[in-house]
């Protein structure tokens, strides 16, 4: 899943806010990418690995896409702070691979767990994970759209929707990547961007069990409480020690725990 003040964006996002190429509607990432070779200084060229981007998951068992302060695949490629679209950056050819090379990997689950960025998890923290998605808790359907609990009951329903044909006749009111975004911010489904044969973008959206069976995973049987204090300690310490100001979707900004 590529995706992440201001929302995560994702691949196909971050080629049409490039100069140019907000008017080309029929290009793909490879596509993208080959015509920011040109226009890329001379002498960057893509690294083949990057093995400070793997090793920082594997230590915090959270990573990033993109953060101001938190670890993030965008601060350890350009080794600073990035403001705005990194599409733009020096080094953005470097980000963009190490970034695909992440979504392949098959110890990587790509989410919108803090502050509703993309955030990847390792494999070692997927019960902790799986635990708190599929708790069902009040927070993740409070305050829903319709648009978003309609679609979520066609994801429950069918196990996987894509977003461009869904499964089933919905009825929505306004965009449904907007309502698919909704879901991922409150962890109910897991989500994989896909291009279209139209040169669109469009989303795969799968319920927990159904992505769990497709990975071979048990179900988890971690109460969602204790997980919940593992990662809002995680994230504590990070926060701490990043002066990050990153946020887990049940917890609420002025209340805490909701």
């Amino acid at each position: 899943m590529f995706r992440l003040g201001g929302r995560a964006r994702s691949l196909s996002e971050e080629c049409q806010s490039w100069p140019g190429l907000s008017q080309i509607s029929h290009l793909d990432l490879h596509n993208c990418f080959s015509l920011s070779e040109s226009i890329a200084p001379e002498g960057m060229t893509p690294i083949k690995s990057d093995p400070s981007v793997i090793s920082e998951l594997k230590r915090d068992g959270l990573l990033l896409e993109s953060d101001r302060c938190l670890p993030s695949v965008v601060g350890i490629i350009a080794g600073n702070k990035v403001r705005g679209s990194w599409w733009g950056h020096p080094r953005g050819r470097d980000i963009w691979h190490a970034l695909r090379r992440l979504d392949e990997r098959s110890d990587v689950l790509a989410t919108r767990l803090v502050s509703g960025k993309v955030t990847f998890i390792h494999r070692r923290l997927w019960p902790d994970f799986l635990a708190i998605a599929s708790s069902g808790e009040a927070w993740q359907m409070r305050h829903l759209s319709k648009d978003a609990k309609r679609l979520f009951r066609a994801v429950e329903k069918e196990g996987t929707v894509r977003t461009d044909r869904p499964t089933l006749p919905l009825r929505l009111d306004g965009k449904v990547g907007d309502a698919a975004r909704e879901l991922e911010k409150r962890l109910l489904v897991h989500g994989d961007e896909v291009h279209t044969e139209m040169g669109g973008h469009a989303m795969i959206l799968s319920s927990w069990p159904t992505w769990s069976a497709t990975m071979g995973l048990e179900v988890s049987r971690i109460g969602a409480g204790a997980a919940k204090a593992r990662f809002e300690a995680l994230l504590e310490s990070l926060n701490q020690e990043y002066g990050g100001s990153g946020r887990l979707p049940w917890v609420s900004k002025e209340k805490g725990p909701r």
